[in-house]
């Protein structure tokens, strides 16, 4: 992530970020976790988050955005230190003292009114991702770094780069595409047919001898139905059967034809177009279907941003190490803390009125 001048030189740069993802494929938004504390001695950002999308189309556009925000500009509570907060609330508790009478004759509207609530997130970067970089490996790909209104990029140093594992499971290959009971002529006799509990679904179409079985046995027949497969209706010259139909599928090991028949008319359009389109979901998703990719679910599935029960500003945290801070307590004078305390008020104002920040 950071540039090397950065890292191994700029000894005195103290800036830390905290930085979140957000990922976007059509009206389906989620989030990563946030990292937070990020310096310059960090080299990557890892998002250890699986984040799962359903019902996605072969030609979606995922939008990655990576927000980010300075947390050591952030002076509350939260990131003072434990004797300077001591100091500050014992200020503010006493209405006695001059800074305490100050500070009663504060308006909460007042001291909202002239801040911005809660810490802004700002979008630093953004890549996209399609089938095309779906792979059962990691790879890297490239962010394209915003620039704010001066065209200058943010402080965050990215080095416009980001590495992770697209994987798709096409529904054809976990879902039936089609059920029922199918006759399967058997050792090329034309008068030997076998009836069969079929199912149609990766890459397959699978062979029982009743719906029964599906569950607890091995299909006893299966017919490959990939890429190279073709479905025609067979020859009725040499088929008596009604409502039959031919699969010829051709692999490494040579030719192999099925003849196949349907009870029905009915029926016989049901798997037609099963078929038809089992083998264009396989032309669209590509090589997405050559096998079935681990999504590997074990992960964490984020829940949709927008059911978020509180605000990002209250997931930030913005707690730095306790350390000695007499100096600084000694050093500060009544219009630095009544500063510090407007702030602090401003904040507790916004907890109480339920304000959130909106990205």
């Amino acid at each position: 992530m950071w540039k090397d001048a950065d890292h191994f030189k700029n000894k005195g740069d103290y800036r830390r970020y905290a930085v979140f993802c957000m990922l976007k494929v059509g009206t389906e938004i989620y989030d990563t976790s946030m990292i937070s504390d990020v310096d310059r001695s960090m080299t990557d950002i890892t998002f250890e988050d699986v984040i799962l999308f359903d019902d996605v189309p072969h030609d979606f556009d995922m939008k990655l955005e990576v927000y980010c925000h300075k947390l050591h500009e952030e002076f509350s509570v939260a990131n003072t230190p434990k004797k300077l907060r001591k100091k500050i609330n014992d200020i503010s508790g006493s209405v006695g003292r001059s800074v305490g009478k100050r500070l009663s004759g504060l308006n909460d509207a007042d001291v909202i009114g002239n801040m911005v609530l809660g810490p802004k997130f700002e979008l630093v970067a953004k890549g996209s991702l399609c089938l095309s970089d779906v792979d059962n490996s990691v790879r890297t790909f490239d962010l394209n770094l915003e620039t704010n209104a001066d065209g200058q990029v943010h402080e965050l140093p990215l080095f416009g780069h980001y590495c992770c594992r697209l994987a798709a499971l096409p529904h054809c290959l976990v879902q039936a595409t089609v059920t029922g009971f199918l006759n399967v002529q058997e050792d090329d006799d034309l008068s030997k047919w076998k009836r069969y509990w079929c199912c149609l679904k990766n890459l397959q179409l699978a062979c029982w001898s009743s719906p029964d079985d599906v569950e607890v046995t091995q299909p006893l027949l299966s017919i490959p139905v990939t890429k190279s497969t073709q479905i025609c209706e067979a020859n009725p010259s040499t088929v008596k059967k009604l409502h039959s139909f031919l699969i010829k599928t051709v692999n490494i090991n040579g030719i192999f034809d099925h003849t196949l028949a349907a009870d029905t008319k009915e029926e016989f359009n049901k798997w037609w177009d099963g078929f038809q389109q089992h083998l264009l979901d396989q032309a669209l998703w590509k090589h997405a279907c050559d096998e079935q990719m681990d999504l590997r679910a074990s992960g964490r599935r984020k829940a949709p941003l927008f059911t978020r029960k509180s605000s990002l500003y209250e997931e930030t945290p913005l707690i730095e190490p306790e350390r000695d801070s007499d100096s600084i307590v000694n050093d500060l004078g009544n219009d630095q803390l009544t500063q510090m305390l407007h702030t602090l008020m401003g904040e507790a104002s916004q907890i109480r009125g339920g304000a959130s920040s909106q990205l």
